[in-house]
């Protein structure tokens, strides 16, 4: 897959997680998992809603060789027009965490839920011990919000490492690394 694959597809997750959200933030009826009944919009009409703009905007169906129409039947007949949130929440991360896909995530006042077996599943590559150790020794240091592991491996050359994106902080934490490493001539 190609750069611009991945960045269409960046685009489709970002703008349908965000919808998501927005519908799920819009038919919360009190946030205590209660009927959706302070809404217009049923269960089902909001089910309808997520599954229609996957359906229209997700592209690895066929690539994952996916039966999105029979999983819209299985997941759809376990809610009715009365569902809570609560049970809307958990028939609609269950159907999109058979996409098995780390772009997808359902982030909602009822909880949030995403597909992390992709990572879970594999051990640590990356030993950080080694790193400070062997390389970075005394100069290893963490940045103050992101927790990002850096230091100098000699006089001219720094360390960076930035394992997730995940959270916040990463941009001050950076120019912070970087004032704190302002000699070096490589990172």
């Amino acid at each position: 897959m190609g750069p611009s694959s991945w960045k269409m597809l960046n685009r489709i997750v970002r703008r349908s997680s965000l919808f998501l959200c927005g519908v799920l933030i819009a038919s919360c009826g009190g946030g205590s998992g209660g009927p959706v009944g302070a809404s217009t919009t049923s269960s089902l009409q909001l089910f309808d809603t997520v599954w229609n703009d996957f359906d229209a905007n997700y592209s690895f169906f066929v690539l994952k060789d996916f039966d999105w129409d029979e999983s819209r039947t299985r997941f759809r007949s376990q809610l009715s027009s009365t569902s809570t949130d609560t049970e809307l929440f958990s028939v609609l991360s269950g159907m999109l965490l058979e996409l098995e896909d780390p772009h997808v995530s359902l982030n909602t006042p009822v909880g949030n839920s995403a597909y992390t077996a992709w990572f879970d599943q594999y051990p640590a590559n990356f030993d950080e011990s080694v790193i400070s150790a062997t390389y970075l020794g005394a100069s290893a240091m963490m940045s103050p919000q992101a927790n990002l592991l850096f230091g100098q491996i000699d006089a001219d050359i720094g360390y960076l490492r930035v394992d997730s994106l995940g959270g916040s902080g990463h941009g001050d934490d950076i120019d912070f690394i970087l004032s704190q490493l302002a000699g070096i001539r490589g990172l």
